[in-house]
């Protein structure tokens, strides 16, 4: 799916925060994920929800797949990469700066552009 599609949810914050600063570096998906189940809540297998829960999950595993390209990616590399490969669209540039940060995430970018911080691929 591509990552230019999609509003912002409407439960999302739009910031900025109690100082002052923007509350999202980047927007990643949140509304509705596909997710495991609990056992202990159903017998299925596979549930929907929504939440900034799901959207950390997305990027967490962006940055687990970016450390996995490159191990030796500092805090500020991790972060440069995640904000300087978002995409912006019609929703992004329609919005606050502060709600949707640099944009969407585009893992695939993100990814790219860890490996070329060490000469190697994804």
């Amino acid at each position: 799916m591509s990552p230019a599609i999609g509003p912002m949810a409407a439960l999302s914050s739009r910031g900025p925060g109690r100082d002052g600063k923007p509350v999202s570096l980047i927007a990643a998906p949140g509304s509705p994920v596909t997710t495991c189940a609990a056992a202990s809540r159903s017998t299925a297998k596979h549930a929907r929800a929504t939440g900034t829960s799901m959207a950390a999950a997305h990027v967490s595993g962006a940055i687990a797949a970016m450390l996995e390209v490159n191990p030796s990616l500092s805090r500020a590399a991790v972060i440069a990469c995640l904000t300087g490969t978002a995409r912006t669209d019609a929703d992004t540039t329609n919005g606050p700066a502060s709600a949707w940060g640099a944009g969407k995430l585009d893992i695939d970018a993100a990814l790219h552009c860890a490996a070329q911080k060490t000469g190697g691929t994804p």
